[in-house]
């Protein structure tokens, strides 16, 4: 038997509907809108144009693993985030299970084309807030300009 479950929503803040924006390079998709000429400019992989959307069931992380506790090991959770401009929205719908996580991976854009509303010290300081220490990057892709893109960072509960 697989334990491999499809779910077919979104992981943000909050319950209900979003606008979930499909772009060309699938890996750009996300629930944050972007900025067009950020994204000609920086993302050649990528064709503003194309970008449409549509409206998505969302939950919270929380509602999604609560109903699953059970089959969840307490302290020794893995949670990887990698959500393109979303990740302090799907954190702040995490509350109830991040005492079950012992590791996070995290990945932040440092040269973003969404429109995000929160900075890297944002996440730092609601993981630290949470108990876990960020141990620094484990991995960084570059853009074409030499500044750093997205950057993956290892936080683990202290």
């Amino acid at each position: 038997g697989s334990n491999l479950v499809i779910l077919n929503y979104a992981i943000s803040d909050r319950n209900g509907e979003a606008d979930f924006y499909f772009h060309d390079d699938s890996q750009m998709s996300s629930l944050s809108a972007s900025e067009n000429a950020l994204l000609r400019r920086d993302f050649w992989n990528d064709n503003p144009d194309k970008i449409y959307s549509e409206k998505v069931a969302v939950r919270t992380l929380d509602d999604t693993l609560m109903d699953r506790m059970n089959e969840l090991v307490s302290g020794g959770m893995f949670l990887k985030i990698d959500t393109q401009g979303n990740e302090r929205e799907v954190l702040a719908g995490s509350i109830k299970i991040l005492p079950l996580v012992k590791y996070c991976l995290l990945e932040y854009m440092f040269q973003s084309p969404y429109n995000i509303r929160h900075s890297f010290v944002d996440i730092l300081d609601f993981m630290e807030s949470n108990g876990f220490g960020c141990k620094g990057p484990v991995h960084a892709s570059y853009r074409a300009t030499h500044e750093p893109g997205a950057v993956l960072f290892l936080f683990i509960k202290n």
